[in-house]
């Protein structure tokens, strides 16, 4: 509740803000400006974490939780002062329908995992952003080896390369990142009947954030199974460690001898 009790600080005229604002502060200390002035753009992430205990509230805290949740609502439709509210949510499906009509927020995006073009200027974003020249990677060929990966994925694959490179002596190069995305098994294979369910809600029910071609689960689960057995041929056959699962022939004789009684 602490980015609804914020955006609703901020959102209360100057009359009210005195009364209700010292309970929002005295309940959330330290987290708000101090006056408020001019615009604001108010951000909420995972606003289903926030309102999840709206439906218990009259159990669980007295109905504190419930009358704030009212409050937000109102705020929502018949705010006044100039605040732009922009909120994020994993599970869109379990917000309370009054949230999401019109007039309260406007419109549902569904922002889809990065399409290949996306992803490569994903790449150059994490390259630069650590003092490395974008241009010297093919981030084309990078965003071909990265099927179904996110963001947050991509950029581990680079510091994660950048820490086998420095490990070794030297600066990161492709085989790093090749390596390090070779190895990995990204969010959308592992639990990839969420993520199906997810965009199959949004077709029809949300508007693309993005008009790029993604690709399915299905060509991701092909394109990471190719490039694993490219991988594998590259690396060779693996030795067999260990014990060996048939005995040798002489063991093998020696165990099925019979044994001799001997008779003096």
């Amino acid at each position: 509740m602490k980015d609804i009790a914020r955006a609703f600080i901020h959102g209360l005229d100057s009359s009210s803000r005195g009364t209700k604002g010292s309970y929002f502060r005295a309940r959330y200390p330290g987290m708000f400006t101090e006056d408020y002035s001019g615009p604001l753009e108010e951000r909420m992430a995972q606003l289903e974490k926030g309102l999840s205990g709206t439906q218990s509230s009259g159990s669980s805290d007295g109905g504190t939780t419930s009358r704030v949740f009212s409050t937000f609502l109102t705020w929502l439709q018949e705010k006044t002062v100039p605040v732009f509210v922009v909120s994020t949510a994993n599970q869109v499906e379990a917000l309370p329908p009054e949230v999401l009509r019109k007039g309260r927020f406007d419109e549902i995006f569904f922002i889809d995992l990065p399409a290949a073009n996306e992803r490569a200027e994903i790449f150059e974003i994490h390259l630069r952003r650590r003092k490395r020249d974008a241009a010297k990677y093919d981030t084309k060929e990078l965003a071909r080896l990265t099927p179904g990966f996110s963001g947050a994925e991509i950029e581990q694959l680079v510091v994660e390369s950048l820490y086998d490179a420095f490990d070794t002596g030297r600066d990161i190069t492709m085989d790093d990142i090749r390596k390090a995305a070779r190895a990995t098994v990204p969010l959308s294979m592992t639990m990839r009947e969420k993520i199906g369910d997810l965009r199959e809600w949004a077709s029809s029910r949300a508007r693309m954030a993005s008009d790029a071609a993604v690709e399915t689960l299905e060509q991701q689960s092909a394109a990471l199974a190719a490039l694993k057995a490219v991988a594998s041929a590259k690396a060779g056959p693996r030795r067999r460690l260990g014990r060996p699962s048939t005995p040798p022939v002489e063991a093998s004789a020696a165990v099925e001898a019979p044994v001799q009684e001997v008779h003096q």
